[in-house]
C-alpha cells in the first residue's frame, strides 16, 4: 500500500502529511491490518522545500518507507525555463542540490519530466541529463494536458520519442 502525496507543493503541509501518516499508522496498528508493516510513503514536490528542518525529520522518521520524487525538468536551461519562484528567480539550483541529496540518502530514485509545447524541442536532451544522475532508476514524463496540442505538436513529440529510443538502445 502506498500512501500518494502530490499536487501543488506537498512539502509545504509536512506537519500535516505527518499527522495524517500517524494517523494511517495508528489505525493500521488498531485494525491488525497488514498495512502496518507492509506500507510507503511516496511524495512529489518540487524540491525546493527538502532542506527545511521539519521536512528532514519527516525524511528521516520515513526512511526506508520515503520515496521523495522531486521533479527536475531536465538540464538548468530547460528547468529554469519552466519552473521559477514566484519573483522569477530561477528553481534549479536550489533543486538539483535537494535532488541529488535525496539520491544520495536513498529518499528518492524516481523523478518525474512535465512535457509541454514549448519544451518538447528540448526533450532528448532533457532525459539525457536525467540519465546522468546517479543511482535513479526511473523517469516518469509528463505531458501538459491543458496544453492545446496540434498535430505539428504530436509529430515532433513522436520523433523526440524516436531519437529518445535510438539513443537508449544505442
Amino acid at each position: 500500500y502506498t500512501v500518494d502525496f502530490f499536487g501543488g507543493e506537498p512539502l509545504l503541509k509536512i506537519d500535516l502529511i505527518d499527522k495524517i501518516c500517524n494517523y494511517f499508522l495508528k489505525k493500521a496498528v488498531a485494525l491488525h491490518h497488514r498495512w502496518q508493516y507492509f506500507y510507503s510513503i511516496l511524495i512529489t514536490s518540487n524540491g525546493t522545500e527538502y532542506f527545511t528542518p521539519l521536512v528532514r525529520q519527516f525524511a528521516l522518521k520515513y526512511k526506508g518507507r520515503l520515496t521523495l520524487a522531486i521533479t527536475i525538468d531536465g538540464n538548468k536551461a530547460l528547468h529554469d525555463s519552466c519552473r521559477k519562484y514566484p519573483d522569477g528567480r530561477p528553481s534549479f539550483d536550489k533543486v538539483d542540490k535537494a535532488f541529488r541529496d535525496a539520491l544520495n540518502n536513498n529518499f528518492n530514485n524516481t523523478t518525474k519530466l512535465t512535457i509541454s509545447r514549448e519544451n518538447l524541442p528540448y526533450l532528448v536532451d532533457a532525459i539525457k541529463n536525467l540519465l546522468q544522475y546517479p543511482n535513479l532508476s526511473n523517469i516518469f514524463a509528463n505531458t501538459v494536458f491543458e496544453a492545446k496540442w496540434t498535430i505539428d505538436d504530436a509529430k515532433m513529440f513522436y520523433n523526440e520519442l524516436k531519437k529518445l529510443a535510438d539513443y537508449i538502445i544505442a
